[in-house]
């Protein structure tokens, strides 16, 4: 028992439930009482009948939706989130309260969201990003504001992988956030939105993106990623021409 309880217990991955994609944790978003407005996601008397569950339950239960979202555990899915003004500001993750039953030892810690009080509501949102390359969204700092008010912030992207020509898509869903600096990466169209969702062209070798945003800093968006069009691979060779004959040996 003595070398049982030295050992520190073992993290476990966090399960993602499709091949290929990874369960993201968006941001934590407020929600207001039940006497002041409607639930900012949809289909909140269906969820809560149902079992309260962990990440990765609600993850397959909403397999058809972009994003899915945990209050205490219970588990709503969206197709959007942040659409009324309260819940457009997302909060500090630690606002989310600590992680669901079952869900304690998986790192990064994903909190489950906070029913109790009705006044301090957290909904935990979470999405899928798919990205072959390997992209996750960091953020670095909160910068000062502008004369508007506007917040502004910096982050970055990380790529396990760099290829040139890929193209990466940020996807913010319905919070208002928009990019006005960009370095190592190219906006797939310079005359296009710069938010809530824009795709960008990886340039030549680099191993991350720079941003600097107008919005929400705690707003982490869906990454996903399309690898540059290959050529296609080689037809088989033709086969060798035939040897000419052998001219006729002269007469003795």
């Amino acid at each position: 028992l003595a070398v049982a309880a030295a050992r520190p217990a073992q993290r476990r991955r966090d399960p993602a439930a499709y091949a290929g994609e990874e369960i993201v944790f968006v941001g934590c978003f407020p929600e207001l009482p039940p006497e002041r407005g409607e639930h900012d996601l949809p289909g909140w008397q269906q969820a809560v009948v149902q079992p309260r569950t962990g990440v990765a339950g609600c993850a397959a239960r909403c397999s058809h939706s972009p994003y899915f979202a945990l209050q205490a555990g219970i588990c709503q899915c969206a197709s959007s989130f942040g659409s009324t003004p309260n819940a457009a500001h997302p909060r500090d993750p630690a606002e989310c309260g600590g992680a669901c039953r079952g869900d304690e030892a998986l790192q990064p810690t994903r909190p489950c969201g906070v029913a109790e009080p009705l006044a301090r509501r957290r909904n935990a949102v979470y999405t899928r990003s798919r990205c072959s390359l390997g992209a996750r969204f960091v953020v670095d700092k909160e910068l000062d504001r502008e004369r508007t008010g506007l917040r502004q912030w910096m982050a970055h992207i990380v790529m396990d992988e760099w290829e040139e020509g890929a193209r990466l898509t940020l996807d913010w869903g319905d919070v208002p956030n928009s990019v006005y600096s960009l370095w190592n990466a190219n906006f797939a169209d310079k005359n296009g939105e710069r938010g809530p969702r824009l795709d960008l062209v990886l340039p030549k070798q680099a191993r991350e993106i720079g941003i600097k945003m107008r919005g929400q800093p705690y707003a982490v968006p869906r990454l996903h990623c399309l690898a540059r069009p290959r050529p296609p691979p080689p037809g088989p060779k033709p086969p060798p021409l035939p040897s000419p004959p052998s001219p006729p040996s002269p007469p003795p």
